[in-house]
C-alpha cells in the first residue's frame, strides 16, 4: 500500500488516520447539512429572512469566542494534550447532536412558537463543523513536513 500511495516507510501510520479523520468529518458535515438547512427554513418561516442572516452573525461571534477559548487552552496545556481533549469533545458533540436530532423535529413544524431551538441548532452545528475542520487540518499539518505533503 505504501508503494501505491507513494508513501515512504512508516508514513502510513499517519496517513491512514488523517484520511479517516477527514472522511468522518466531511461525512458528518454532509449528514448534518440537511438538518441545518431545515432549521434555517423553519427559522425563516417563523421570523423572516433577516433571522437567517443574524444566524450567520451569531455564528461569527460564537466562532470568535470559541477560537479565543481554544487558543487560550492550547497555550496552557500544549497542542498534543489539547488535541487529545478535542477527541473527547468530538464524542460529546456527537452525543449532543443526537439530542438535537431528537428535539428538533417537533420544533420545526410550522407555527411552532419555539424559535430559539432551531437558532441554537444552526449556530452550534456551524461552530462545531468549523472548529472540527480547523483542528483536523491543524493536526494534519503538524503530522507532515512540507516535502511529505507535496508527495
Amino acid at each position: 500500500m505504501e508503494r501505491a500511495l507513494g508513501a515512504r516507510s512508516g508514513e502510513l501510520g499517519s496517513v491512514v488516520p488523517a484520511v479517516v479523520m477527514g472522511f468522518l468529518l466531511f461525512g458528518g458535515y454532509s449528514i448534518m447539512k440537511p438538518l441545518r438547512e431545515t432549521s434555517n427554513a423553519a427559522l425563516a418561516d417563523q421570523l423572516g429572512e433577516k433571522a437567517v442572516a443574524w444566524m450567520t452573525t451569531a455564528t461569527l461571534g460564537a466562532m470568535a469566542m470559541a477560537t479565543l477559548l481554544a487558543a487560550g487552552l492550547i497555550s496552557l496545556v500544549g497542542w498534543r494534550r489539547f488535541f487529545m481533549a478535542v477527541q473527547s469533545v468530538w464524542l460529546v458533540g456527537a452525543l449532543g447532536f443526537a439530542v438535537w436530532f431528537a428535539a428538533v423535529p417537533g420544533v420545526l413544524e410550522k407555527g411552532s412558537s419555539s424559535w430559539w431551538l432551531p437558532a441554537a441548532f444552526i449556530v452550534s452545528v456551524n461552530v462545531f463543523n468549523l472548529l472540527s475542520l480547523s483542528f483536523m487540518w491543524s493536526r494534519v499539518s503538524d503530522l507532515f513536513t512540507s516535502a511529505q505533503a507535496k508527495r
